[in-house]
C-alpha cells in the first residue's frame, strides 16, 4: 500500500474465482464513490489496506468521475489479476481500530458485516477540512500538466456579502448513499425520488390539457425574448468590457482544470442546519413527495394562522444592493394543493417558475394544480383560480392566472411559467432557451417571492435560482461567486443543485453569456 498526501495507491491480487469483497456507495449523478462494506473473509478483507468510508478514485489508473454507480461496479468487477485502486482518506477519521462488528445493509437485500475499520462516531458526524484538501491536491495533480495562468485571480469571481449561515463540513459516508441524499429502502425507489436531469430527446412530452396553441393572445414575442437574452451590463460597475472578456478566460480555465467538480464535492460536505423535525412529524409525511427532501425548520414557509406545514423554503441571496427573494418548493401533490395556493396568496407572489413536466419518464413528478381551460374556474377550499390566457412557445409556456379569495372577494393576478424542455448537459441551444426563461422570469416579477419549483425543488430550481442570480450579477456589473450562490441556496433549502452536471451548468451557461457579451459591440461601454 502506498499512502502519500492522504491519497493511497492499494494492490489487490484478484483471481477469476473469487471477487474483491466490497460494496460501494453512491456514484449515482454526479455523487462520490464510497467504501460501504467489506466482506469479511474477503480478498479485500484480508488484505486490511482498504477501509469502508474511503473514496474510490480510479481503479487500475481509470477515473471514476462521471460514471454511473453501476459502471463502476461493472469496472471494478471486470478487473483481474493486480488490481491497483487509488483512493482518499482522511486519516483523522480511523484514530484507532475497533473489531467491533456491525450489520450494514445492501441494496440488493442483504447485509454485509462491517471488519471494524470504521471511523468513529464523532468523526462521522464532522469530517475534517484536510479530506478536501488532499483531494483537491490529488485533482490538482492530476491536471498539472494541462494548467494555465489565469489572468484573473480568484478573487475577481469573489462575491462581497457574508453568509447567512455557518458552514460546517459533514462527513462523506453520512451524506452519500445510493443515491443523492435518500435513505435508501431500495435502489430502483431512490432513481423514481431523483430530481433527474432530462434531455431534449426525452419521449415524455409535456402535457397541454386542453391547451389549443392558437387559442391564447400572444404576451410575448420570440423577438423579446432573444433581445432579454442579450445582456448588457449597466455603465456603473466594477469592471469593463475587458474585464469581461478576462473573467470569460478565467471561468473556462476553471471549467478545464475541473475546478466545478472539486466545488461541488466540497458543497457535499455542508452540515443541515437543522434536523427538519416538522417536515418529519408523523402529521406532515404524506405532504412530501420525497420522504427525505425536507425544508429546514429555521427557513420553512409557515401558511395560515396555525402555521401549517408545506414543503417549501424561503431563499434570499444578495445581489449587490438588493435582496433577490424566492420560495423554492416541490412539485404540488393532490392533497397539498390548496395549502400551495394559500401559500402563493400570502406571499403575494405574481411569479411561479415550475421547471418540470408533469410525466417524465412514465413517473408522475407534479400534479395538475393549475387551471387548464380558459374562463373555466377551478374552485378550491378558499380560493377560485382562472386561466384568462395563455401562451405556448417552443420551450415555455405562460399562463395568466386570476386567483380570488372567495371569503372576501379580492383578486391577485400573477404568472404561471413553465419550462418544459430541460436542457441534455447544457447544449448551447438549450442554455440559450433557459437564459431568456429566466430572464423573462425576472423581468415580469413584479411583487412577492418568486415561487419555483421542479419534482423535488432543489435539483433543477436550485440551477435556476442560481442562474436568475448570476444573470443579474452580470447586468449590474457584480463580483459573484458560484460556489458561494450555492452555499447559500444550501444553508436555507438542503440540497441545492443536485449532481455536479447541474453544478458545471451553471458555470457554462454563464461563460456562454460572458463570450456573448464580450463579442457583441462594446459601444456603450465606459
Amino acid at each position: 500500500m502506498d499512502y502519500e498526501n492522504g491519497i493511497i495507491t492499494i494492490e489487490l491480487e484478484k483471481s477469476v474465482s473469487e471477487s474483491l469483497g466490497f460494496a460501494l456507495a453512491g456514484g449515482k449523478n454526479g455523487g462520490a464513490f464510497l467504501v460501504k462494506a467489506i466482506v469479511p473473509g474477503s480478498i479485500t478483507d484480508r488484505d486490511g489496506g482498504l477501509q469502508i468510508g474511503d473514496m474510490l478514485l480510479e481503479v487500475n489508473g481509470v477515473t471514476l468521475n462521471g460514471l454511473t454507480h453501476q459502471q463502476a461496479v461493472d469496472l471494478v468487477r471486470r478487473a483481474q489479476g493486480t488490481v491497483q485502486l487509488t483512493v482518499c482518506r482522511n486519516p483523522s477519521l480511523y484514530p484507532t481500530e475497533s473489531r467491533d462488528q456491525s450489520a450494514i445493509s445492501h441494496p440488493g437485500g442483504h447485509s454485509y458485516v462491517s471488519n471494524g475499520r470504521t471511523p468513529h462516531s464523532s468523526s462521522l458526524e464532522v469530517m475534517e477540512e484536510e479530506t478536501r484538501d488532499i483531494l483537491f491536491q490529488h485533482l490538482e495533480t492530476k491536471n498539472n500538466s494541462s494548467k494555465m495562468e489565469s489572468p484573473l485571480s480568484r478573487q475577481t469571481l469573489q462575491c462581497n456579502h457574508q453568509p447567512l449561515f455557518r458552514e460546517t463540513p459533514i462527513s462523506l459516508p453520512v451524506l452519500v448513499t445510493d443515491d443523492y441524499g435518500y435513505s435508501m429502502s431500495s435502489e430502483a425507489e431512490a432513481q423514481d425520488e431523483l430530481d433527474s436531469w432530462s434531455s431534449e430527446d426525452d419521449n415524455d412530452q409535456p402535457s397541454l390539457g386542453d391547451l389549443d396553441p392558437a387559442a391564447g393572445a400572444k404576451i410575448v414575442a420570440e423577438e423579446e425574448l432573444e433581445e432579454l437574452s442579450q445582456i448588457r451590463p449597466s455603465l456603473n460597475g466594477i469592471y469593463s468590457r475587458n474585464d469581461i472578456g478576462a473573467l470569460a478566460i478565467s471561468l473556462q480555465q476553471c471549467i478545464h482544470q475541473q475546478e466545478p467538480y472539486k466545488e461541488f464535492v466540497s458543497l457535499e460536505h455542508m452540515k443541515p442546519l437543522d434536523d427538519c423535525l416538522i417536515g418529519k412529524a408523523p402529521e406532515n409525511r404524506e405532504k412530501n413527495r420525497y420522504r427525505d427532501i425536507l425544508p429546514y425548520d429555521e427557513t420553512r414557509v409557515p401558511v395560515g394562522e396555525d402555521q401549517a406545514y408545506i414543503n417549501a423554503s424561503y431563499i434570499k441571496i444578495p445581489v449587490g444592493t438588493e435582496e433577490y427573494y424566492y420560495i423554492s418548493t416541490q412539485g404540488p401533490l393532490p392533497g397539498t394543493t390548496d395549502c400551495f395556493w394559500q401559500m402563493v396568496w400570502e406571499s403575494q407572489s405574481d411569479v411561479i417558475a415550475m421547471i418540470t413536466k408533469e410525466k417524465e419518464h412514465g413517473k408522475v413528478k407534479c400534479h395538475r394544480y393549475w387551471p387548464e381551460r380558459m374562463h373555466d374556474p377551478v374552485n378550491l377550499d378558499k380560493y377560485q383560480l382562472v386561466l384568462d390566457n395563455y401562451q405556448l412557445l417552443k420551450y415555455f409556456i405562460i399562463r395568466d392566472i386570476k386567483i380570488t379569495k372567495k371569503e372576501t372577494g379580492d383578486m391577485h393576478i400573477l404568472k404561471h411559467l413553465q419550462f418544459t424542455v430541460w436542457p441534455d448537459h447544457g447544449t448551447p441551444k438549450a442554455s440559450k432557451q433557459l437564459v431568456k426563461f429566466v430572464r423573462y422570469m425576472r423581468k415580469v416579477h413584479q411583487s412577492g417571492p418568486i415561487v419555483a419549483h421542479c419534482s423535488a425543488g432543489i435539483g433543477r430550481t436550485g440551477v435556476l435560482l442560481c442562474l436568475d442570480v448570476l444573470l443579474s450579477c452580470i447586468e449590474k456589473k457584480c463580483n459573484f461567486d458560484i460556489k458561494d450562490i450555492v452555499r447559500q441556496m444550501r444553508e436555507q433549502r438542503y440540497g441545492m443543485i443536485q449532481t455536479k452536471d447541474q453544478y458545471e451548468f451553471c458555470y457554462k451557461a454563464v461563460l456562454e453569456v460572458l463570450q456573448n457579451i464580450a463579442g457583441r459591440d462594446a459601444g456603450h461601454w465606459q
